[in-house]
């Protein structure tokens, strides 16, 4: 039979149980939740008979007397495939080599004692004697019953006999085909949803690794890490089992194909036992096209990451090899850069497609998981009262980790710039001064409105340098330090606060508030410099005035002498 592509779900046992007799050959079987599973809502369970029989009571020991073909097994064709397949298995096929199917009662006798593993077994090649070859699917038309839908479990009345039971559900996680002998019997299925999670690292100077959140916010130009995480469910039932990462970035992020890597780990964090997986196990394919899940829902991802084969996938850890094994989580890391077109909210998101069934084979998949990441925009007016200016150019700067430093907390300043490529970059200031630096981005003030804008800034403390004053005006000596503060909620994908400060100032008007654009509005005043006196002004007559008053005391100090020279 094909590899069953999708379990996520556990096995349901195998018993091998001698039916109790009852005067009616009747007996119930039901389907009922497992508590830690998942809810059965929207799923279907078929009961075919493989042997039908008498029960009876022997010496405490209940028996099955009597034994014939079921009902699904009325055909000889398909009793030849059964028994094929049955003397074809490498675990238990001496058991079955001499029977014939004119011997139902032997060819059931030979499965007592079969353990949980060998009823795995033993339920595919019975599954695959029933099913058709093309669609791998058990044809409508082979005797069946179908289990009835009551609250929260499914039951179906049914003569005394051994049964395959099969959730014959079409999407989500399937439950692999169990063998059971009846008689009144409940059963569990222990199917589990795949278990998939996105986060991205909420970074401000670089936080720890547990800071991976479901919302962030960046500057344009920086590289943004992203961690996709799937718990491995069960996979007994499968030859093979796959999984595939389907990524899809939004236009604002970049995908930095050399960071993507690719781990098993003990936990979702990869906190505990981290073992890489390299090579071919797992691809990555930045050019994948169209996907079509389950026939119907078309994805066109980014990028996916592909593990062919859980059950021979193995990570490396301290130079020794670690298997893949249900529990585990498969973890894939990678960073986008925020890139030019990012905007207030850019979404990333990822569905898992995965091994779902173990009866036809195929894939299912899980739900999107997004994550956002947030970058807000700066509206600054340069204004002298109620007078727009033009032409004022401003440069900004941040503070940032030192890592070269040996000095703990140690800090340096970047600034803003454009790469010839017309790129946004952050570069280090040094002992430059930022008005004099040739290739730092300028913001300039509009015509008529005064107006600059800086987009794609991270919540942090600025420092925004006025570089040029307009035509008439002082270029302030000190920077303007801007500080934006931020809250927002991933599960919502809102931003439920966003403040703006200056110089210790918090600014109001014009404010985002709850983030419905990401935008933070303020005003730049500037001050005019000292006017000059004019040729031919008032500071020309002053001075004429001031001759005159020296010259007409000069007279008079002379005709005083002179006098006091004669009464003399």
């Amino acid at each position: 039979m094909k590899t069953l592509k999708k379990i996520l779900g556990g096995v349901v046992a195998f018993l091998m149980l001698c039916v109790i007799a009852t005067p009616s050959f009747a007996t119930t079987i039901t389907v009922e939740k497992d508590p830690s599973k998942t809810n059965l809502d929207g799923r279907t369970f078929t009961a075919y008979q493989i042997f039908s029989g008498r029960k009876d009571d022997v010496d405490d020991k209940e028996v099955l007397s009597d034994v014939q073909w079921g009902s699904a097994f009325s055909d000889e064709i398909k009793q030849t495939v059964l028994l094929s397949g049955l003397q074809d298995s490498k675990t238990f096929g001496s058991k079955f080599k001499d029977l014939t199917v004119d011997k139902p009662a032997e060819i059931a006798k030979a499965m007592d004692g079969f353990t949980e593993a060998d009823g795995i077994e033993l339920a595919k090649i019975i599954y695959d004697a029933l099913a058709d070859t093309t669609t791998k699917k058990i044809p409508n038309e082979i005797t069946h019953t179908d289990l009835t839908k009551t609250n929260d479990s499914y039951t179906a009345n049914v003569d005394t006999g051994y049964y395959l039971i099969v959730d014959e559900t079409t999407t989500g996680s399937v439950n692999p085909a169990v063998l059971q002998v009846v008689g009144d019997i409940t059963i569990k299925p222990k199917t589990e949803d795949v278990v998939l999670k996105k986060t991205v690292l909420d970074s401000e100077n670089g936080k720890a690794d547990s800071q991976y959140e479901s919302s962030a916010d960046y500057n344009i130009g920086e590289d943004v890490p992203f961690r996709l995480a799937a718990k491995v469910p069960m996979m007994t039932h499968y030859d093979e089992y796959k999984f595939q990462f389907a990524d899809t970035l939004s236009a604002g992020l970049s995908l930095n194909e050399d960071s993507v890597k690719v781990y098993v780990a003990s936990d979702e964090k990869g906190t505990t036992n981290k073992a890489e997986i390299t090579g071919n196990q797992a691809v990555l394919n930045t050019n994948p096209g169209t996907i079509t899940l389950n026939n119907t829902t078309t994805i066109n991802p980014s990028f996916t990451v592909t593990l062919a084969d859980l059950k021979t996938t193995k990570g490396t850890l301290n130079g020794q090899e670690v298997a893949v094994e249900a529990g585990n989580w498969i973890i894939v890391e990678y960073t986008a850069r925020l890139n030019e077109q990012a905007i207030f909210k850019n979404d990333n998101k990822v569905q898992l497609i995965y091994s779902n069934n173990p009866n036809t084979g195929g894939d299912g998949f899980t739900d999107e998981q997004k994550v956002y990441v947030f970058t807000f925009t700066l509206d600054g007016t340069k204004v002298d009262g109620t007078t727009k200016l033009k032409d004022a150019e401003f440069a900004i700067t941040r503070n940032v980790p030192d890592l070269d430093s040996e000095e703990d907390g140690a800090t340096k300043v970047q600034y803003r710039a454009k790469s010839t490529d017309n790129k946004v970059v952050w570069k280090d200031l040094g002992d430059q001064k930022i008005d004099k630096v040739t290739d730092a981005e300028i913001f300039k003030s509009a015509e008529e409105t005064g107006l600059f804008e800086i987009k794609g800034l991270d919540a942090g403390d600025y420092e925004l340098w006025e570089v040029k004053a307009p035509a008439g005006y002082n270029t302030p000596k000190d920077p303007f330090k801007i500080k934006i503060e931020a809250e927002h909620d991933g599960t919502a994908g809102t931003v439920t606060s966003l403040t703006l400060k200056i110089d210790d100032s918090t600014i109001t008007e014009g404010n985002a508030g709850a983030g419905n654009t990401g935008t933070l509005a303020f005003n730049i005043q500037n001050n005019k410099g000292t006017t000059l006196p004019e040729t031919g002004g008032m500071g020309t007559t002053m001075l004429y005035v001031a001759g005159g008053i020296l010259l007409v005391g000069s007279a008079v100090l002379l005709v005083t002498k002179k006098r006091m020279g004669h009464e003399g």
